[in-house]
């Protein structure tokens, strides 16, 4: 049981911060990441929406059905 508490105490006693900043500075790091990574996915929100009609179908006969038609061979 000596053994335990030994251990115990020494962990106790050793509290040094080793971190290079403070650990709210981590914090700040990690919400500035995520802000600029939520700034780049609102950029891109309405590109699918503006270029669809750009884009060449691969099959016609699926284009068709997409937009009604019966999807004619």
């Amino acid at each position: 049981m000596s053994a335990i508490n030994t251990i115990l105490l020494a962990a106790e006693s050793h509290h040094e911060s080793t971190l290079p900043i403070p650990a709210w500075g981590f914090a700040l790091i990690a919400a500035g990441f995520f802000l600029l990574l939520g700034f780049i996915v609102f950029s891109f929100r309405d590109v699918y929406n503006r270029h669809h009609d750009e884009v060449i179908p691969a099959n016609p006969a699926l284009e068709s059905i997409e937009h009604g038609g019966k999807g004619e061979h």
